[in-house]
């Protein structure tokens, strides 16, 4: 019996042990520990007077000196507020009931009633199991409570960790996810850069990597709107520029009509087109009589004036088709599209009329001024030298049979 007492208290103080140990009594539980010594030590007494004496008063006190013990023992787990101070409790506890045990081991040296000593142990281990059975049960169900509290810890741990890990986690998702859509904005713009869009904006107003580079494409964007507007004006004044050097170069300065150059060009494109379509084309050389003379008299300035007048006089008279060209000094050519020659010959005459009716009274001149014309028609096999030669030898012949004439010239 003695040795199940022992070996039972044993397994409780390893158990104990192996949880953990806490020395963290208070006064409250040292006075209910000293209160249940004494009366373990009534017990004893009580038990000491059965054993002397065989006092029937004293054995229920035994009973009762017991029972008063495990109330003021039981009291170490109602004052107990924590797991820790309950495994105090269980450990204060324990240790009273090894003292009462050394105690009841001691009376068998005390009596020589071995009747009375055995009914008295046996009660006192009676009590005594109770008082380990209840201990035993406390420290699983403590050991339990602890395991729990551990499990619950360690799980709320693991927690704690995932959700530290998953920050990061989630973080750096939300943070790439951001960093794409960007990315994605970027590459957009830039395809409309790359399509001539230069009246696109980028993002530039986040202070990292990407506004920066929003600052330096805008910042690009406004050096090629610059360039290219730069770029726009000056191809307008190249092609202006081009524009009038060929207006120049194929018009007559003094008077706006075409000049000789341009004549040339013309009546090669208007011969091949009359031999293309079969059609007839007359050219007439025009001469403005003593023009010298205009000259001498009244100055350059005049007769600048004089041959500007000719050219609108002229224009007035001829088709839309007609083609009037200074072909040098006061020598003027017209070219006469789908036109025969003697429709040429009658085109001539009312030249003439116009030129008279302009000049005969002229605010300037003294003397009326007149005109002559030679005209010659295409031929199948005439090349531009001998149209040309013809309609001036045909010029010539009108200045020195009188001036003021008209002559065909003749095959």
């Amino acid at each position: 019996m003695a040795l199940v007492i022992s070996l039972n208290l044993m397994l409780i103080i390893i158990g104990l042990v192996a949880i953990t140990r806490f020395s963290a009594e208070n006064v409250s539980q040292q006075n209910i520990i000293r209160a249940a010594e004494t009366h373990l030590q009534q017990a004893l007494t009580s038990a000491y007077l059965v054993i002397q004496y065989h006092d029937a008063t004293a054995d229920r006190d035994v009973s009762f000196e017991l029972n008063q013990a495990r109330t003021e023992l039981n009291k170490l787990f109602i004052e107990s507020d924590s797991l820790d101070s309950l495994l105090a409790a269980i450990e204060s506890r324990i240790l009273v009931v090894q003292k009462l045990y050394d105690r009841v081991l001691s009376l068998g040296n005390v009596t020589t009633e071995g009747v009375a000593v055995s009914h008295l142990e046996d009660k006192m281990i009676s009590e005594l199991n109770i008082l380990m059975e209840d201990s035993l049960t406390l420290a699983q169900s403590v050991t339990l409570q602890r395991q729990e509290a551990l499990t619950q810890q360690l799980t709320l741990l693991l927690v704690a960790i995932f959700l530290l890990a998953l920050v990061p986690i989630v973080f750096n998702l939300l943070l790439a996810q951001r960093f794409a859509n960007r990315l994605k904005a970027l590459v957009r713009s830039t395809q409309k850069i790359s399509q001539g869009k230069l009246d696109i904006r980028v993002d530039s107003e986040a202070d990292d990597e990407f506004g920066l580079i929003g600052q330096s494409i805008n910042h690009m964007l406004n050096s090629l709107k610059t360039l290219t507007y730069s770029k726009a004006e000056l191809e307008d004044i190249v092609r202006q520029r081009t524009e009038e050097l060929n207006h120049q170069a194929m018009h007559d300065s003094l008077t706006g009509v075409l000049n000789r150059r341009a004549l040339t060009t013309r009546l090669d494109e208007e011969v091949q087109r009359s031999r293309r379509h079969n059609h007839p084309l007359t050219l007439l050389f025009l001469d403005l009589d003593h023009f010298k003379q205009v000259n001498d008299h009244y100055g350059h300035a005049v007769g600048d004036q004089i041959l500007q007048e000719t050219c609108q006089a002229l224009t007035e008279c001829i088709r839309e088709s007609d083609v009037l060209a200074r072909y040098g000094g006061e020598e003027f050519a017209i070219i006469l599209t789908d036109t025969t020659l003697e429709a040429g010959h009658e085109l001539a005459e009312r030249l003439q009329e116009c030129f008279s009716t302009r000049f005969s009274r002229h605010a300037i001149l003294e003397k009326p001024l007149t005109m002559s014309v030679g005209l010659t028609s295409l031929f199948p096999t005439d090349t531009l030298t001998q149209l040309f030669t013809r309609a001036d030898t045909a010029l010539y012949d009108a200045k020195n049979s009188g001036r003021n004439r008209i002559v065909i010239a003749q095959d």
